[in-house]
C-alpha cells in the first residue's frame, strides 16, 4: 500500500468542500439537526412580505400546507406574531430529499405603523396567509398653543 502525500492546500480544501455540501445538504441543515433534538423547538423559518399602502399594511407569509385551525395571529402593541405547524413527516421511512419543513413555527416582528387591530383581517389561499390592516386615523390635529414665557 503507498503512502498518501500530505498536501495541506488541496487536503483543506476538500474539507471545506466537503463542509460545503453537508450544510447545503436540507436534512443536515442547522433547523433540521435541531428540529431533530428537540420536537417541540420552533425551528422552522416562516417567510414573510411586509408592505404598506395609503391606507393598509399588508402581511403576507408562505404556508404551504397549513390549515387555517393551525394558525395562530396575534398582534400586542405593535408587535405581531404569526405562529402555527406544519403536519409531521412520515415516519418508518427513509428520506433520499428532505426539504419541506415539519413542525412548530413561529414569527415575531415590529409594525412601524400605528393599525388598528380591531378591524384586522386575514385570508388563507393556496398556501399564502394575507393580513390585511388598517392603518390608524391621525387624531384630530391639535391647535398651535404659544406658551407664555
Amino acid at each position: 500500500m503507498g503512502r498518501l502525500k500530505f498536501a495541506p492546500r488541496e487536503n483543506w480544501a476538500a474539507l471545506r468542500d466537503a463542509l460545503y455540501h453537508l450544510w447545503s445538504d436540507a436534512r443536515f441543515a442547522p433547523a433540521q439537526v435541531l428540529h431533530s433534538l428537540d420536537t417541540d423547538a420552533a425551528v422552522c423559518q416562516l417567510l414573510l412580505d411586509v408592505y404598506w399602502t395609503a391606507d393598509e399594511v399588508i402581511v403576507r407569509a408562505s404556508v404551504p400546507g397549513v390549515k387555517a385551525e393551525d394558525l395562530e395571529i396575534t398582534l400586542r402593541g405593535d408587535q405581531l406574531t404569526v405562529s402555527g405547524s406544519y403536519g409531521p413527516s412520515l415516519r418508518n421511512v427513509t428520506y433520499c430529499v428532505y426539504e419541506r419543513p415539519t413542525g412548530r413555527f413561529a414569527r415575531t416582528l415590529t409594525l412601524d405603523v400605528p393599525v388598528d387591530a380591531q378591524l384586522a383581517e386575514a385570508d388563507l389561499r393556496e398556501g399564502v396567509l394575507t393580513i390585511v390592516f388598517p392603518k390608524k386615523r391621525a387624531t384630530q390635529s391639535q391647535p398651535v398653543v404659544k406658551v407664555p414665557l
